[in-house]
């Protein structure tokens, strides 16, 4: 099986930077849709939902699945995976 060429992402919503989720995806408009599905942007529209690309993380938090994510909120880390 080839390996999926994922990218690191960091997913915020406008305005309330200080919470943010890393996940891998393989392109941008992927990232955010990964991101909407976590709580931290349960109440966030979706125009508001940034992700900004960050290489030099690719391979700090390797994951093997699309389905994980690291969440960062207000200073504590946690990894999370996608319900499905």
């Amino acid at each position: 099986m080839a390996e999926l060429k994922l990218k690191a992402y960091i997913a915020y919503e406008k305005g309330n930077e200080d919470k943010w989720i890393y996940v891998h995806a393989l392109k941008p408009s992927q990232a955010k849709a990964i991101a909407r599905e976590h709580e931290l942007f349960e109440d966030a529209d979706y125009i508001d939902i940034r992700v900004e690309r960050m290489p030099k993380l690719d391979k700090v938090f390797r994951v093997d699945s699309e389905d994980a994510f690291l969440v960062y909120d207000r200073g504590e880390f946690r990894v999370a995976y996608r319900e499905g």
